[in-house]
């Protein structure tokens, strides 16, 4: 899988469908795109670790808030929101981090 998700367009169509479909043997491919230099790979490897991360993948999550992106950022963000990062994430909304006001904005929409 890895050979194919090299062309920029292609690549968040191939995380998308991990996030949809992939396992945790899948993990080291979207590790290896969280850093990729194109916004919308990084934004889609970020939606994929979400929801393939156990606990090991939650600082991964975490240092994704602080990509220049604030898509990235907010996808992020919704990836601890949805597991058990979601303490993690409330400890940033605490504090004047530079993203804590998506923090808390993300938090609040998940209780809604």
């Amino acid at each position: 899988m890895a050979a194919t998700c090299r062309i920029p367009e292609v690549s968040p169509r191939c995380s998308g469908s991990l996030a949809r479909v992939g396992q945790t043997e899948h993990l080291a491919v979207v590790r290896r795109l969280l850093v990729h230099p194109e916004e919308m790979v990084r934004v889609s490897a970020f939606q994929a670790l979400a929801a393939l991360a156990g606990d090991d993948d939650l600082l991964l999550l975490r240092s994704g808030m602080a990509d220049p992106s604030v898509w990235v950022a907010e996808h992020a963000a919704r990836g601890l929101a949805a597991g058990p990062g979601r303490g993690l994430l409330a400890a940033i909304a605490d504090t004047h981090a530079p993203r804590s006001r998506l923090a808390r904005e993300v938090l609040i929409e998940g209780a809604a």
